[in-house]
């Protein structure tokens, strides 16, 4: 915020990581290329979901969800 970079804060939780309170958005998700993020569930699952896809839009970046259920923080989803 402070570089005049776009950013949008989301409230901590909503995401699964294994013997932890909660994962991170982060984890759960990667830049499959330029213009498309995936993430390891979906994002009907965290409150702030519209917020996220809306955020997504305006950088035109397509959406991919790789699975049904909750986000699951996995370490990161990276493109080689």
């Amino acid at each position: 915020i402070d570089n005049n970079i776009d950013v949008l804060k989301i409230e901590p939780g909503y995401i699964e990581l294994e013997n932890m309170n909660y994962g991170f958005i982060g984890g759960c998700s990667g830049m499959l290329d330029e213009k498309t993020i995936a993430f390891n569930g979906e994002l009907k699952n965290h409150p702030q979901h519209e917020e996220i896809y809306s955020f997504c839009k305006n950088h035109r970046v397509d959406v991919i969800e790789l699975k049904k259920g909750p986000l699951v923080d996995i370490g990161s989803i990276i493109m080689v």
